[in-house]
């Protein structure tokens, strides 16, 4: 079986980080040497011709070509100019997926499973070749929650603990744990279900505290360490670790969770001040949480997932992960359980029969993707003026598309506008949810850019028209 391990790197400080902390992580007996002459192994990178030189000339490098047959890959460097600004995190988003796309598409022409590796993580000693066994015994999928961890504290105590002064930094899975817990990134401390600053908007992690030596999770999505595609042609269009591993493997029954630490463990390192913004005062509820994370970023592949308690610890399994096992076990199932009894009996999707709207003069476009486009000149051609264009994914936020001023979905309260265009394909369903839950209804105060609507007496299809 071949397997093809893809990096996507570029940048001065990412690049450093890549070459002197994660190649001497991977470069261990149970990591890549464990590939050593087995055949069919091959390590990918892709970064910018001005980062190559730097990873030409580092030891590190040369260490994995001895190993593995290397393949680096120079990227377009025009797709880097326009990586600034406010969509900063989203263009940055974008082309990591164009890479990874291009990644994939080439280890699918080669039958070869994927190990996804990023620049800034670690991973615990075994763990490639752990998760090439599962695959090779039968599973497409080997998953786990990639917890982070700040990177000021936790570098300096990690290269104490574990750099063996000879080119490699084998980290065993428990005490990489009990480090990164005691490490743990101001946003991720965000996911604990008795967080002052939980955040229903932007997370799909629930953490339950258990005792002082770890946590037990509840994941809505995991990071896919190793994947082995069933359909070739899916590429990610979100991020490779949201939408992608749905795609190329749409069976729940070749998925494998990573359920306990001490077996895989993989953590990223950021500095302590990134995401910032996205921490403020908020607290768990389930009914925020159905209706923002469930409905909005969940398939029943991902509801499925939450099902599944991950337990990340530093020392001995005790009473306390019982009990937090059990009581995160009692939410998660009410959690979906809610989700699933709103779309039985108050189905927000049930589409609705043409409606006049010859009242309509002003609306808001709800999604500022290639849907949006869209709908601003369908919108001008029915006579409709655009208020503006709501999205929520706040990078977006204060930017503008052709013309059209982009705000939050909080701008809403406003109700300056007579009707909302739902644009987003991909993001149909939970923004149909969201605006269940605050009270609108289908046909009456919103209507999806794909819908048919009668004006001027005339049946006119949105999309075509």
């Amino acid at each position: 079986m071949k397997f093809h391990f893809v990096t996507v790197v570029w940048g001065e400080e990412y690049t450093a980080h890549f070459l002197n902390r994660c190649l001497p992580n991977q470069l261990t007996p149970g990591n890549l040497h464990a590939f050593k002459d087995t055949g069919g192994a091959l390590y990918k990178i892709y970064t910018t011709r001005k980062d190559a030189g730097s990873i030409e000339n580092s030891e590190n490098y040369k260490r994995v070509k001895y190993i593995l047959p290397v393949s680096l890959n120079i990227m377009d460097e025009d797709s880097l100019e326009n990586i600034a600004g406010d969509e900063k995190y989203r263009k940055t988003i974008d082309l990591m997926n164009s890479l990874h796309g291009r990644a994939i598409k080439e280890a699918n022409a080669d039958d070869a499973a994927i190990f996804i590796l990023t620049p800034d993580a670690l991973w615990s000693e075994g763990a490639f070749s752990k998760a090439r066994d599962i695959v090779k015994g039968g599973k497409r999928v080997v998953l786990l929650p990639q917890l982070r961890v700040a990177q000021e504290t936790f570098l300096p105590e990690y290269e104490r603990l574990f750099g063996a002064g000879n080119g490699g930094c084998p980290a065993p899975a428990r005490e990489l744990t009990k480090l990164a817990l005691a490490h743990m990134h101001p946003y991720t401390k965000t996911f604990y279900v008795d967080s002052p600053n939980f955040s229903t908007e932007f997370t799909w992690y629930l953490f339950w505290r258990a005792g002082e030596s770890g946590l037990v999770a509840r994941c809505l999505y995991f990071h896919p360490f190793l994947i082995y595609p069933k359909v070739k042609d899916a590429v990610p269009m979100v991020a490779v670790d949201h939408d992608y591993p749905a795609m190329a493997v749409p069976e729940y029954k070749d998925y494998y969770f990573v359920k306990d630490s001490d077996e895989i463990a993989g953590y990223e390192f950021s500095p302590a001040g990134k995401l910032a913004e996205f921490i403020s005062p908020g607290q768990f509820n389930e009914r925020d949480f159905t209706w923002n994370a469930l409905a909005r970023y969940s398939r029943p592949l991902n509801r499925k997932m939450l099902l599944n308690p991950i337990v990340a610890h530093g020392g001995e399994v005790t009473r306390e992960f019982m009990e937090a096992r059990e009581e995160s076990g009692r939410i998660a199932r009410r959690l979906v359980a809610m989700f699933e009894l709103a779309q039985r009996y108050k189905n927000w999707q049930e589409k609705p029969r043409p409606r006049n709207m010859d009242h309509v003069k002003r609306v808001v476009i709800f999604g500022s993707g290639s849907g949006g486009r869209k709908m601003i000149p369908v919108a001008a051609r029915l006579g409709w003026s655009v208020a503006y264009i709501v999205d929520n994914d706040s990078a977006r936020w204060g930017g503008v598309v052709d013309g059209c001023g982009i705000k939050g979905p909080d701008a809403l309260g406003s109700a300056d506008y007579d009707l909302i265009m739902v644009s987003s394909g991909p993001g149909r369903e939970g923004i149909f949810a969201q605006l269940y839950g605050l009270g609108y209804k289908y046909g009456r105060d919103y209507i999806y850019y794909q819908d048919t609507v009668i004006v001027g007496g005339e049946l006119i299809s949105l999309f075509d028209y």
